[in-house]
């Protein structure tokens, strides 16, 4: 079964490598495969509820391997 989660990728953007968090799909292998062009921001109804689950997300995120475009089969 396919999904996602939140990861730091890192791109070379002007010759500095930069780093910003994106949701990254994966396939039934746990594959990455698909990342979002943008990086990720946190919003959130504020009839809802709060960001906590997001931003927990993203934290888990940050203790996870970097990403780059090379991981998805591009060129950096």
């Amino acid at each position: 079964m396919s999904h996602w989660d939140y990861r730091v990728m890192q791109f070379a953007r002007e010759g500095d490598p930069s780093c910003t968090i994106h949701e990254v799909h994966y396939d039934d292998d746990g594959k990455p495969v698909a990342y979002t062009e943008n990086p990720a921001y946190v919003a959130w109804d504020a009839d809802e509820g709060d960001p906590t689950g997001i931003l927990l997300r993203m934290a888990v995120a940050i203790d996870k391997p970097i990403l780059t475009p090379a991981d998805f089969g591009e060129s950096a």
